[in-house]
């Protein structure tokens, strides 16, 4: 079975090569790298994380025990109604990479799956080292497109995500800060940095001449109280 990479597929490989499944594992990167991503782990995923062998804790996760919406004016902190965490999707991503190394899977990194087409009773899978074929295919490539797989024409506006890490903020929670055509979502993670993540309408990033830093100056005039933390990491 062949399993193009992501955090899903790196789990599906683990749990697949547990039932003596043969695995191959795609991974397009070569090392440790930042994503676009709020980096929040629910009690869903903790859970699932154990199951897999993975302690987020000792990868330095950070416990997240209160939410607060701002809009105009900062949000009352609410307690959240289960355990959850942030941690870096550097370092959740290797790490899922290692365990499922460790329980047999075949990793071939710096090899990105481009198309994916049925070839009678296989699928044939163009990586950027030629074809592979397989009678099984997992594909979880997120939000990265696959030739041979067509999403759905969004509803939506086009939406632009942002992302850069600032300076610690207080308290152990994740604040959603809204603005005019998105939103950020801001938690602490480990090393002592913050997380701000964004997404925003293309339309508005092309108002503000299509430069990403000027959503963050917005954000930061129009929630002043957020400034500390919206740094230029």
């Amino acid at each position: 079975m062949i399993i193009v990479c992501g955090v899903a597929g790196a789990a599906t490989a683990i749990h697949l090569a547990r039932a003596d499944v043969p695995v191959v594992l795609l991974e397009r990167t070569v090392g440790p790298h930042v994503k676009v991503c709020g980096e929040f782990l629910s009690n869903v995923s903790l859970r699932e994380l154990v199951a897999l062998g993975i302690d987020a804790a000792r990868l330095g996760a950070v416990p997240v025990n209160e939410v607060r919406i701002d809009g105009r004016t900062p949000g009352r902190p609410i307690a959240l109604p289960f355990p959850a965490a942030s941690l870096t999707r550097e370092r959740l991503d290797q790490a899922l990479l290692a365990a499922a190394e460790d329980a047999g899977v075949e990793v071939r990194r710096g090899m990105p799956a481009k198309g994916i087409a049925p070839t009678g009773h296989l699928w044939s899978v163009e990586t950027s080292r030629g074809l592979l074929r397989a009678s099984q295919v997992v594909v979880a490539t997120g939000k990265v497109d696959l030739r041979g797989l067509p999403r759905h024409a969004p509803r939506l506006h086009p939406l632009v995500g942002l992302k850069r890490y600032g300076a610690a903020q207080d308290g152990k929670r994740v604040t959603l800060a809204l603005f005019p055509q998105g939103y950020c979502g801001i938690q602490p993670v480990e090393d002592g940095r913050t997380n701000v993540c964004l997404v925003v309408t293309a339309d508005r990033l092309k108002a503000l001449g299509g430069r990403p830093e000027k959503v963050f100056e917005e954000i930061q005039r129009r929630r002043p109280h957020l400034a500390s933390c919206l740094g230029s990491t």
